[in-house]
């Protein structure tokens, strides 16, 4: 379980009453928001990412960022903690392997990052690089995020699951097959809290019983004496009550019984059960020695508890540090972690461990991969996430004036023609598709579109080939190819003069910074502007991109074939192109991929992702038609391949050719052809 002071690992608690789940302000794999009086109140943590809930509801990411796990809408390794935009209001998060689920407190469900097996809970294509709400999840209290499994619990205590089903681990009886619908769990009510390990899942009613299903070739469900069958149906772990929380591991299970002792069941072959033989146990046996726990915690292959004193204790694997002993040995005998006190939650991940004390820190041992500055730390060491204060973070506000806002972040990314404002996608040029660029060793940009956003006008005066621009009472003036400007009647230099290219006017992004009072910053890896400023602006509706694509039409997030919705992506549809034999449709919405749908199987694949050297390094930086860095040409007169170009920073085809990619080879290299 957990009541609001402990909630262990891979689970989040569903508590019985409703009102009560939301006042404590956050749920997550292992945390006791009630005592901690600080912005950190929970952290979760997949194969190499990291994401903290703060007190304020907003959520922070950092570290491996390949699949779009930090969901910040882009790729690349992200150094320091970074807040995730579009996502407030949050109360629990669960990371796994390369994504993350976070819940809202209106009961709604969101998820982000790699979504293989459909753990993102929609028919994604391979990824979504932003939050994105699963539909089909509706007054949900607790998420858990599984290897390649998750599941929710609702208001009525019902579960629901989706994902990879190949051992039954969906409990969904529908033939072991993965599926990205969410589908109820039969057998199973007054669900309370869930648990979900590599392929099995449990669940603990209101009564105190504990039911599981899904993959047993080690015993972890604990559901019938001496059996390793794997069970698709959910079952109960007979003569097994007073259980008041559960957690899962990669093939071991354990549940907290409300007089504060420990029973665990499952794989040994790591000291995980602490036993002194390698045995699995197929039934739940008691933990000797341990008394007064507050709250447990399952990694792939160690175990953590946290005592009512404040202590942590650990066992199990440590061939990475995961057990903070100060060496790597296995130890099958729970010990207590030198150098903590007062510590308020836990959290366990693949070979790592982390824990909150009361104070507000974060500290961390183990292989973090890349949630800490150091691979592996065999010592309680705190998190680098502390090292600025959690007063410091920027918290966003609301205009009492429904449908504005006042504090105001906008995202523009070199040759993309959209940006992002306060979350919303709006064309940076409807039409024209004006862009970010970099000239002369200067990042430029489109100056009308940002200051019309930010609430100012432009004016042209024609005559003397300047630009008049009226912001907040300030009246400022500037002269095309010329390096001085007139601000308020004041002259000042500029180091860049502004340009009109392909008759947009551009100035350099540094002129944004030191004369209209924002805060810019520039990611050099992923080519981002981050500009954030103060001011009242309407909240923004999401553009729709309409567009012709064969003898289909795009609309917005839609792909529409002869009056019909043929199929939808939520990260939007770029460019698309119908085979010739109207069986499949190929498209991009990533800019970096060239995905498959087969229209009669209602299927989506990737057949091309464009590798990060190419897609961000200096010997080949693409632009495209529109923001695209890959553009769809055509499809050969047989159906069978697909060709497309590449463009760079000048505008040139980023090779000797076109490229072409077959429909039945996924993740191929392209080949070069001088087909056109």
């Amino acid at each position: 379980m957990c009541n609001q002071k402990a909630i262990p690992s891979r689970i989040i608690v569903a508590l019985l009453v409703f009102t009560l789940l939301f006042s404590t302000n956050g749920l997550s794999r292992c945390f006791a928001a009630d005592d901690i009086q600080n912005n950190y109140i929970a952290v979760s943590a997949g194969d190499g990412h990291t994401v903290a809930l703060m007190e304020d509801g907003t959520v922070w990411a950092w570290g491996i960022n390949t699949s779009g796990q930090i969901g910040n809408g882009d790729r690349g390794v992200v150094k320091s903690p970074t807040k995730i935009d579009g996502l407030s209001n949050i109360i629990a998060i669960d990371a796994n392997r390369d994504f993350t689920l976070a819940l809202r407190s209106d009961g709604t469900v969101w998820a982000w990052g790699g979504n293989e097996f459909g753990v993102l809970g929609d028919d994604l294509p391979n990824r979504s690089f932003v939050p994105l709400k699963i539909t089909g999840l509706n007054n949900i209290i607790a998420v858990a995020a599984g290897d390649t499994h998750c599941a929710a619990v609702s208001k009525d205590g019902t579960v629901f699951t989706w994902g990879r089903n190949a051992f039954g681990q969906l409990g969904n009886g529908t033939g072991y097959k993965k599926t990205s619908i969410i589908t109820q769990v039969s057998g199973v009510s007054n669900i309370k809290a869930v648990a979900v390990g590599k392929r099995h899942t449990l669940a603990l009613k209101s009564d105190g019983t504990v039911w599981a299903w899904g993959n047993n070739e080690e015993g972890q469900l604990g559901t019938n004496p001496g059996s390793r069958e794997d069970t698709g149906i959910a079952s109960q772990i007979k003569g097994f009550t007073g259980a008041i929380a559960i957690s899962a591991g990669e093939y071991h299970s354990a549940a907290l019984m409300d007089d504060g002792t420990v029973w665990i069941w499952g794989s040994n072959e790591y000291g995980q059960l602490a036993k002194s033989t390698k045995q699995s146990v197929t039934v739940p046996t008691l933990v000797d020695g341990l008394t007064n726990i507050k709250s447990i915690a399952l990694g792939r292959r160690h175990s953590v508890v946290l005592k009512n004193d404040g202590t942590v204790w650990t066992w199990g694997g440590n061939n990475s540090g995961q057990l903070g002993t100060g060496n790597s040995d296995i130890s099958i005998n729970p010990t207590q972690v030198n150098g903590l006190s007062n510590i308020a939650s836990i959290s366990t991940h693949v070979f790592s461990t982390t824990a909150l004390d009361t104070s507000g820190k974060l500290w961390t041992w183990g292989d973090a991969s890349g949630s800490s500055p150091q691979r592996v730390l065999y010592k309680a060491t705190e998190a680098p996430v502390v090292t600025t204060e959690p007063s410091t973070i920027p918290k966003p506000t609301v205009s009492p004036n429904n449908g504005y806002t006042t504090t105001n972040t906008i995202f523009l990314k070199i040759d993309d023609s959209y940006m992002t404002v306060n979350g919303s996608t709006k064309e940076i040029d409807p039409g024209n598709g004006t862009s970010p660029i970099v000239e002369d060793g200067r990042t430029m940009i489109p100056i009308r579109a940002l200051i019309e956003i930010m609430g100012g006008t432009v004016g042209w005066d024609e005559k003397e080939s300047k630009v008049i621009i009226k912001l907040n009472n300030n009246n400022l003036e500037m002269g095309i190819d010329k390096k001085v400007i007139k601000l308020n009647d004041t002259e000042k230099p500029v180091d860049a003069a502004p340009k009109v290219i392909n008759g947009r006017t551009m100035v350099p992004v540094r002129f944004v910074a030191e004369n209209l009072g924002c805060s810019v910053a520039w990611d050099e890896d992923s080519q981002k502007i981050t500009i954030k400023f103060t001011g009242k602006i309407p909240v923004f509706e999401p553009d729709e991109r309409i567009a012709k694509a064969g003898e289909g039409i795009i609309k917005g997030n839609e792909y529409i074939l002869d009056g019909k919705v043929l199929f939808n992506d939520k990260n939007g549809i770029i460019s698309a192109l119908l085979s010739p034999d109207k069986k499949y449709v190929a498209y991009t919405w990533s800019q970096m991929e060239v995905i498959l749908y087969d229209i009669e199987k209602d299927t989506k694949v990737t057949l091309y992702d464009m590798p990060l050297t190419e897609a961000y390094g200096t010997s080949y930086m693409f632009k495209s038609v529109a923001g695209n860095r890959i553009n769809l040409i055509k499809w050969t007169a047989d159906s069978q391949k697909i060709i497309f170009k590449k463009y760079n920073a000048a505008g040139f085809s980023g090779g000797d050719g076109n490229y072409e990619i077959n429909k039945d080879e996924i993740y191929q290299t392209p080949v070069v052809t001088q087909e056109n």
